[in-house]
């Protein structure tokens, strides 16, 4: 009986664990709304000022900015492609002592909050850092991943705040919130790769604003009406004119005129040519290149952009590695997961399509290697079975009769 309720302890600490009152960090912050106000280089500057303070850093404000910019399409793109590619890699958990995948422990990460826990610790590439929140467990599944509001977390000093410029808070590091707090980050000042692009997407804002109204008033011709010196037709005029639509319109004198000069080149081309620039360099701030995310190019330059993407999604991924091996698994063991002296990897095997690897097979067999039936069966699901070999008739030798 004694044994049995050792047994029936450790199932239900295995897969029933309340998250602490104490441990939740969203609950003690005065969470505010992101501000959306007209921002510029004046603001960036100030808001950096405020981020790197020695004193009291601050990143309210520099957040704000990083929330206003990941409005832009181009930005969101080259970002989701860098983070798709991590999470959409296959990945399995190795006992350490065998070196061999147990599927049973791998399952236990083949769930929706896995996959939000491995798209927060990338955030933290862009943001600087992630101070993720684990909620309870049932069934042996965490029912929620959050990651803390940035704005309140400072991790110069591992605390959060309830206010964005307090100087005192809950820490996250302690026993209480150890526990069910991942703080994710390459380095504590990190203040991430949207503080390198920041300023290009606020002159974008600036170009595009100027662009628009570029477009409203030379895209459309402009209509000109031409009055003499009666004041009452040149009033109906002019509302003839208004109601006609929203290109531009001018009521003058018949003898007067009205010129436009534009600046040399093609009509818009430099606020094309602009935003192609800075789009370009966004591209290669985020992805490290820009041939995977815009058309152009020779195949062999496109191979070379191609490889530098990939170099820098493997390092995201040893990043990723190491932030669940170092910090993840070690607190679901202490909260009774099983899965002690079990390591996290990414499957970095090459997989081949099935038209290919039929191929191959087709090859093999052509050059007289023997391919068993279970191995077409399992692949192709066709079952095959080795022809019947027949055998050969016999000579007959006619022997001649002895003398």
């Amino acid at each position: 009986m004694e044994i049995y309720n050792q047994f029936k302890s450790t199932v239900t600490n295995l897969f029933s664990k309340p998250q602490p009152g104490k441990a939740d960090l969203m609950g003690k912050i005065n969470e505010m709304s992101i501000t959306r106000s007209k921002q510029d280089m004046a603001t960036l500057k100030s808001a950096l000022a405020m981020a790197e303070s020695t004193i009291n850093p601050t990143r309210d404000l520099l957040y704000n900015i990083y929330e206003n910019i990941l409005t832009d399409a181009h930005l969101t793109s080259v970002i989701n492609s860098r983070k798709n590619k991590v999470t959409s890699k296959n990945f399995k958990l190795v006992n350490v002592k065998t070196g061999k995948e147990e599927l049973d422990k791998t399952k236990l990460f083949q769930t929706a909050w896995f996959y939000k826990f491995m798209e927060h610790t990338l955030d933290s590439i862009f943001y600087g850092h992630s101070l993720i929140q684990l909620g309870p467990v049932e069934d042996g599944k965490f029912t929620e991943i959050q990651v803390v509001d940035r704005r309140y977390v400072k991790p110069e000093f591992g605390i959060a705040v309830k206010y964005p410029s307090a100087t005192e808070g809950v820490s996250y590091t302690a026993d209480g919130t150890r526990l069910w707090c991942v703080p994710v980050t390459k380095d504590k000042k990190d203040l991430g790769l949207l503080m390198k692009v920041a300023d290009l997407l606020l002159y974008k804002k600036m170009a595009m604003a100027a662009f628009a109204q570029y477009t409203e008033l030379f895209g459309v011709p402009i209509r000109i009406g031409k009055m003499g010196n009666n004041q009452s037709s040149a009033r109906e005029m002019m509302n003839m004119l208004k109601n006609m639509g929203t290109a531009a319109y001018g009521v003058f004198d018949k003898d007067d005129s009205i010129d436009i000069h534009e600046s040399s080149g093609k009509s818009g081309e430099v606020f094309e040519q602009f935003l192609a620039y800075l789009d370009a360099a966004i591209s290669k701030a985020i992805v490290g290149q820009t041939m995977t995310t815009d058309e152009g190019g020779s195949y062999s330059q496109a191979n070379v952009h191609q490889n530098t993407f990939y170099t820098l999604i493997e390092a995201d991924a040893r990043f990723v590695e190491f932030t669940i091996n170092d910090l993840l698994i070690p607190r679901m063991i202490e909260m009774g997961f099983p899965l002690k002296g079990y390591t996290f990897k990414f499957d970095n095997t090459e997989h081949v399509s099935l038209k290919d690897k039929f191929e191959m097979t087709d090859k093999l067999l052509t050059l007289g290697y023997e391919v068993p039936d279970i191995f077409i069966l399992d692949e192709f699901g066709i079952p095959a079975t080795k022809p019947k070999v027949t055998a050969a008739p016999e000579d007959t030798v006619k022997k001649d009769s002895p003398l």
